[in-house]
């Protein structure tokens, strides 16, 4: 089945694409053969940047159809590690729409959480929980016991794990995680 396919049915089952799941459908062959669907052949210089380091990024372009600007993106030093970006840094893209659409669709790829870092996300960002069970209030906020996908925290598997989620008063459509 086509990498794109495998991406939009697993968009479709689980509401994201997890981390473990995109290290499973985005492999030197599905990257080799959509490069090649768009003309791309024996470019395997950005095959292996893009299993190596931009698999997300090659995932977003996939579900979007513009995977043909991953060669370019790649040899201009845009990987994974831009993520999540805002909107001001988001790479060129032919049109508006695909400005837009490129913004939005990063979020189906939830972010990994780190245990020594605290993260901040809109009110509408998909994250990568599984299950979600109160745990308990607190001053600021509610503490939740989730279970986040494989590959969200590393050294991890999906078990369940302590997570405060604290609305934030200055914007109340944001949502502050300390794990």
């Amino acid at each position: 089945m086509d990498l794109r396919q495998l991406l939009l049915e697993e968009k479709k089952r689980m509401g994201f694409i997890s981390v473990a799941r995109l290290v499973e459908l985005v492999t030197a062959e599905s990257v080799a053969a959509r490069l090649a669907f768009r003309g791309f052949h024996n470019d395997s210089p950005a095959v292996s940047a893009i299993v190596s380091t931009a698999r997300k990024l090659f995932a977003i372009l996939v579900l979007l159809e513009l995977e043909h600007q991953a060669p370019a993106l790649i040899r201009s030093g845009k990987s994974d590690s831009m993520f999540p970006i805002d909107e001001t840094d988001i790479p060129p893209f032919e049109t508006q729409h695909h400005l837009q659409a490129f913004f939005s669709e990063q979020w189906i790829i939830p972010p990994r959480f780190d245990r020594d870092k605290h993260l901040e996300f809109s009110g509408a960002t998909v994250l990568p929980f599984l299950e979600k069970e109160r745990a308990n209030n607190g001053t600021f906020g509610v503490l939740y016991k989730v279970r986040l996908a494989d590959g969200h925290l590393d050294g991890y598997s999906s078990v369940l794990q302590m997570l405060s989620m604290l609305p934030l008063n200055t914007e109340p459509h944001r949502t502050t995680f300390l794990p």
